[in-house]
């Protein structure tokens, strides 16, 4: 909605985007998938904040920030995997 409503270089819309990964990265119940997503989304968005608003604005640093914490998300549930799987 934000997207279509302010368009997808407008700082609410990096920012809300951003949170929804952040919702999905901070949920333990969260299948791989999703995090997968939330890396895409935060990624994308890291991209588009630091084209728009340079790389030194708060909301760049802020996705950023969260792209790193949803790379480790994911890599400690990628590994948790596959630390089950070989277990088995």
């Amino acid at each position: 909605m934000a997207m279509r409503g302010l368009g997808t270089d407008n700082g609410t819309t990096v920012k809300l985007r951003g949170v929804y990964a952040q919702s999905i990265y901070e949920d333990d119940t969260s299948t791989l998938d999703h995090l997968r997503e939330a890396v895409t989304i935060l990624e994308t968005e890291s991209k588009r904040s630091q084209r728009v608003f340079g790389p030194t604005h708060n909301i760049t640093r802020t996705v950023t920030c969260s792209l790193h914490q949803a790379r480790k998300a994911l890599a400690k549930r990628e590994s948790s995997i596959a630390a089950s799987s070989s277990s088995a």
